[in-house]
């Protein structure tokens, strides 16, 4: 229903000039200096490879872990001599009896110990690894053997009695599983040392050869990357989002000069410089190039209001008492609603008006 003239749409043109311009774009040239655009310039031997897994197994495995059950018997920090005296005696005796009948251990367990968390269980602590226990308990497990009754041994918490399980040995991942990682991390190293023996001359040869990046690109054997026009928000994604960068490079002596940024620093170990190419101001987009989305969205913005006008018309109708069929509606079928849940079709504000009507009053 809705008519927009060619007058309408002209007069919008020349109110919104501003809104209808395209942005200010520019070719770039850039370089990211970085350990990550480093890495393909270094190299590791197999043999080095090879050496860094056999020199630290334990990095490229599983530690070594054993079960435990335990007998805490408590010590509050502020306790008198008489009451850690008192706690000694009575874990001297659990240990006796516990290393007197071994199969006892998880019901002595259950009728003494004072930690909580395992006192149910028999004292079962499951299988650990020797950084995932207080350091007194971790030693006194794991220098003892499998099935000895150890203790007590005095940690914060208080006297242990511990039994100790079965040792499951430490294991080594496969070379082959792992080589691929050591390689990686061995060049990230070396990369990150590049880094910085290079940021330097970065520095430097940015600022001395300042109408061109291919010098530095050459000299530090680092990509120089250009791109298509771009905009000042293309360009902060490509500097991680600093927007000193784009000031840098977008400022007028940058543009009319085509020199180089300054390197600078735009993320921990990552550096930029870059320069304009080619520069095209924002301009307003010619009309006839925009008359037809003019239309529209003016055609949007009239069908809008007048859905709105008909919409409180058919509901002021419906509630004089004239029906759906009359007014020529047909109501979709029935469907249960969530208070907390928005569903298809349902804008979140007509979802709150149908839960403020009184389900006493409704009507069919």
């Amino acid at each position: 229903d809705v008519k927009i003239d060619d007058a309408a749409i002209k007069d919008f043109y020349d109110k919104n000039k501003a809104a209808l311009q395209t942005p200010e774009q520019a070719k770039i040239e850039y370089i990211l200096l970085s350990p990550d655009t480093l890495m393909s310039k270094v190299s590791v031997s197999p043999d080095a490879v090879r050496a860094q897994y056999d020199q630290n197994l334990r990095q490229y495995g599983t530690p070594e872990e054993r079960p435990a059950a335990h007998i805490l018997i408590s010590v509050k920090p502020d306790a008198s001599d008489a009451d850690k005296a008192a706690a000694k005696k009575k874990a001297d005796d659990l240990a006796a009896k516990a290393r007197a009948n071994p199969a006892d251990f998880a019901k002595l367990a259950k009728e003494n110990s004072e930690d909580p968390g395992s006192a149910a269980a028999g004292g079962d602590l499951g299988s650990f690894t020797h950084d995932s226990m207080v350091k007194p308990f971790a030693d006194a497990v794991f220098a003892a053997k499998t099935g000895d009754i150890v203790g007590p041994v005095l940690s914060d918490f208080g006297y242990h009695v511990i039994k100790v399980g079965a040792v499951k040995p430490a294991q080594a991942k496969p070379f082959d599983s792992v080589k691929a990682e050591i390689e990686t991390e061995m060049k990230r190293a070396k990369a990150q040392q590049l880094f910085a023996d290079d940021a330097e001359k970065f520095q430097n040869l940015v600022y001395e050869q300042a109408d061109s990046l291919a010098g530095v690109g050459k000299a530090l054997d680092v990509k120089v990357t250009e791109t298509p026009f771009v905009t000042r928000a293309q360009v902060q994604q490509i500097a991680l989002n600093n927007p000193k960068f784009v000031a840098a490079l977008f400022a007028p002596e940058a543009i009319a000069a085509k020199r180089n940024t300054d390197a600078m620093e735009i993320a921990p170990n990552t550096m930029i410089a870059g320069r304009i190419v080619e520069y095209k101001a924002a301009a307003t987009r010619p009309f006839d190039e925009v008359k037809d989305e003019i239309r529209r969205q003016l055609t949007r913005q009239q069908a809008t209001l007048l859905a709105q006008k008909a919409g409180i018309e058919r509901i002021a109708a419906l509630k004089s008492g004239k029906t759906d069929k009359e007014l020529g509606l047909a109501f979709s079928k029935p469907a249960e609603l969530l208070r907390s849940q928005v569903g298809p079709g349902m804008p979140a504000d007509a979802l709150v008006k149908v839960f403020e009507v009184d389900p006493k009053k409704r009507q069919d």
